[in-house]
């Protein structure tokens, strides 16, 4: 998937996973530390992410509060913070205001939560979203966007979308939990279903896709076991970033800007199994070399 969305895909999908993994990788570096300087860089990187990609900013809070934790008895950290926030503030000023004096309406990133939370959440839905009813492919739609204008229309969707969820709670369960599953494993539906009537190529990629998150959680359960200063930034990415998709609508090119900080993941449950296997054998050579040694 990477090769295929820095490649192919024409969007946003590979920058946003670069901007997640440089994020994690700043807030790594930046806790505690006590450089003005730095905490400004550090706005300007989440602001950055944040016009590249708005979900970027569901990981503002965890990250930025684990980072600022270690200064919070500190006089100097309200300076620290407030450097942060004006750069941040400053950094989405140019496109909010583009917004306002386009749509009169104050939008800091985006305009469009209230469609995508309908097409995620309507009577139409099969199991994860409605695409026929997107604009981009419903004439209808797209008439009706057109007639009433943007703001307007994506209000009128997020209050049917909210009249869906309020009324339909056993559906909209049913869809976070098929969207939870998408997202994790690439599918919904049991792979044992679809195992006997898929080509082997199909059966090695759904056991890549299980095999991947699971590492991932691994990795995640052994920096927590071994009190790792990592785990809560990577674990936080996997925690939070799929959030608004779970509500709205899951997507392989939404979930990609995690893959980095996964892998990072598995590679460490990977690492971190195979130096422990590589050691248990050591040991029993050793001990077998000790019983020889001693039985002669």
């Amino acid at each position: 998937m990477s090769l295929f969305f820095s490649t192919v895909w024409v969007w946003d999908t590979a920058l946003s996973a670069l901007m997640v993994t440089l994020i994690v990788a700043a807030t790594l570096k930046m806790r505690g530390s006590k450089q003005l300087s730095s905490w400004a860089a550090y706005g300007a990187l989440w602001a950055a992410g944040a016009m590249i990609n708005a979900s970027v900013v569901s990981l503002l809070l965890p990250l930025a509060i684990w980072a600022v934790l270690p200064l919070r008895r500190e006089p100097f950290l309200a300076t620290r913070v407030a450097a942060a926030s004006i750069v941040f503030i400053i950094g989405i000023t140019p496109w909010t205001v583009r917004n306002y004096v386009v749509f009169n309406k104050i939008i800091p990133f985006r305009s469009n939560f209230g469609l995508e939370l309908w097409l995620g959440n309507n009577p139409l839905v099969p199991d994860l979203w409605s695409p026929t009813l997107h604009p981009n492919n419903s004439a209808t739609e797209a008439a009706k966007y057109a007639r009433i204008t943007e703001i307007p229309y994506m209000q009128m969707k997020e209050d049917e979308a909210a009249l869906f969820i309020r009324t339909h709670p056993i559906d909209v369960a049913r869809f976070i939990r098929n969207r939870f599953a998408d997202n994790w494993l690439g599918m919904w539906t049991s792979p044992f279903d679809l195992w006997s009537r898929v080509s082997l190529q199909a059966r090695l990629g759904t056991i890549g896709n299980w095999a991947f998150p699971l590492l991932s959680l691994v990795g995640v359960l052994i920096a927590y076991r071994q009190r790792n200063a990592a785990a809560w930034p990577l674990v936080s990415v996997m925690l939070f970033f799929p959030l608004v998709f779970y509500v709205t609508h899951t997507s392989s090119r939404y979930s990609h800007p995690m893959h980095p900080i996964m892998l990072v993941l598995g590679v460490y449950a990977v690492g971190y199994l195979a130096t422990g296997l590589l050691r248990f054998f050591l040991s029993l050579r050793q001990a077998r070399m000790s019983a020889n040694s001693f039985e002669s």
